[in-house]
């Protein structure tokens, strides 16, 4: 049996497409924090008293920011860390996740097609999607995503020959 990790690559791609997710709670907090340097040259001035809702919300969005970052980078990684691709004599399987299992299993013998797939970021990270498609389906049964260019070459020829075997 022959097995495959998802790539570094694109673990980096996946925390990077939570980018705008991570920009909007950093803003938020650079805001925050900005709100929290005025209202505390304003206390130590003794012009102005802070509404003490306005300190919790204040103090409950920098917690959240702190708290929110870190756990979408690593949730990002275990996630694709989670997924194992593997190739045996009679079959292709991929099992992964963390909140939501997959488990994907099909016969050499159903399968139609392998397309490999790299968007732009998979072209810079170094990393490809395999979709494989079986008779009586028009989507993929099967999908190695995230793995190395190279090994998405030898997975593609590797299924060919098994097929053609048969």
């Amino acid at each position: 049996m022959t097995t495959y990790k998802v790539s570094k690559g694109f673990i980096v791609f996946s925390i990077l497409k939570k980018l705008p997710i991570l920009l909007v709670v950093i803003l938020m907090s650079a805001g925050v924090l900005t709100l929290l340097t005025a209202s505390i040259k304003m206390l130590i001035g003794n012009t102005i008293d802070i509404n003490p809702s306005l300190s919790f919300f204040i103090l409950f969005l920098i917690i959240f920011s702190l708290l929110f970052i870190p756990t979408v980078v690593v949730y990002s990684i275990y996630w694709c860390k989670s997924f194992v691709f593997s190739i045996t004599d009679d079959t292709l399987n991929m099992k992964g996740g963390i909140l939501r299992r997959i488990d994907a299993t099909t016969n050499f013998a159903k399968i139609t097609d392998v397309t490999i797939y790299q968007d732009i970021f998979g072209r810079l990270l170094k990393y490809a999607i395999v979709r494989i498609q079986t008779a009586g389906s028009y989507i993929a049964e099967v999908v190695f995503f995230g793995i190395d260019e190279s090994e998405a070459t030898k997975v593609r020829d590797f299924i060919y020959t098994k097929i053609l075997k048969k």
